[in-house]
Parts: structure tokens; sequence; C-alpha cells
């Protein structure tokens, strides 16, 4: 063998050893970086998740919003406004149905079970008198406002002879309606 050869050679070998090596540090760092991938998919996935039952608690707590916002509608707001608003209401229904009425107390009844949640009743009582067709048309009408109403109490008393749809009657009513405190 010429040293020309041996040469050749023992350079081959050294770049078949350093191709060798470069080849097993290549596959083990790339096997390594595999298992980092893995992990980085499967976090990856369980964020993709949070992320879609964070948007799901996001649109129950919008719908919660709505329905809450639906809700209060019915409620007579905490200001004194929403509560002369409230009795104004009341007073103009009776003028519509032709009768002549007088406001004899407002008043806050405490409730306890509205208590738990913030809200108390407001009482209004209210004398009205009227035909028995006017006075009924009214009941039915305040019944019917967009508010949770209770009417508590209710008295009728004719006023004159024969009881007729258009006789006249005297109507002691006590109207109960949920407001915020």
């Amino acid at each position: 063998m010429t040293k020309k050869t041996f040469y050749t050679l023992i350079i081959s070998i050294i770049l078949a050893l350093a191709s060798i090596s470069g080849y097993c540090f290549a596959v083990v760092y790339v096997g390594g970086m595999g298992g980092d991938l893995v992990s980085i998919y499967k976090k990856s996935n369980d964020l993709k998740k949070e992320e879609d039952s964070l948007n799901s608690i996001k649109r129950v707590a919008q719908n919660a919003d709505a329905r809450n916002a639906d809700l209060m509608k019915y409620i007579v707001p905490v200001d004194n406004e929403g509560s002369i608003k409230f009795v104004q209401t009341i007073e103009d229904l009776a003028t519509l149905n032709n009768l002549t009425f007088s406001t004899n107390a407002i008043e806050i009844v405490q409730d306890g079970n509205l208590s738990k949640f913030n809200k108390e009743y407001l009482s209004i009582k209210e004398s009205i008198s009227g035909t028995k067709l006017s006075v009924s048309n009214f009941v039915d009408k305040v019944e019917s406002l967009p508010f949770n109403i209770k009417i508590k109490s209710y008295s009728t008393a004719k006023v004159g002879g024969l009881q007729t749809a258009t006789s006249s009657q005297q109507l002691d009513l006590q109207i109960l309606v949920v407001k915020e405190k």
C-alpha cells in the first residue's frame, strides 16, 4: 500500500466515523425533540379544551345576563323615580278607564323571602270608583302590567240601586309590586 492510498484510507475512515457520529447525534437530537413535540401537542390540546370551556362559560354568562335583564323589567327600579313612575302608571290606567281614584298610601313592605334577593314590596293602596265594567277592566289591566304584581286585597261595594255593568262601584285595592332595595 502506498503512502497516498494509506492517507486516503485514513481520511476515508475518519470521514466515515464523523458521518456516522453526526448521523447518530442527529437521530438522538431529533428523537429528543420528538418527545418535546408530543408534550407541546398535548399542551396545545389541553389549552384548546380550556378555551372551548371558557367560551362555553362566557355564552352561559351572556345568556344569563340577557335573562336577568328580561327579569329586571318585571321589577320596579331601586330609585324613587321608578316607584313614582309605577304609581303614575297605575293612576294613568285609572284615568284611561274613566275612573276616579285616590292613592291612600304608598309604603315599603319587607318580606323575608324577597330580602334574600335584595328585593322588597312596594305597597300601593288605592280607592277607585266608577262603573262595574270600568273597574273590572282596570283590574285586568293592572294584573297584565309587565311587573311582578300581587293584588293583596280587593274589596268592592256597589253605590246606589241595582247591580249592573253600568252601576257605580267603589273599589279598595292594595297592590304589591316587587321593588329593588
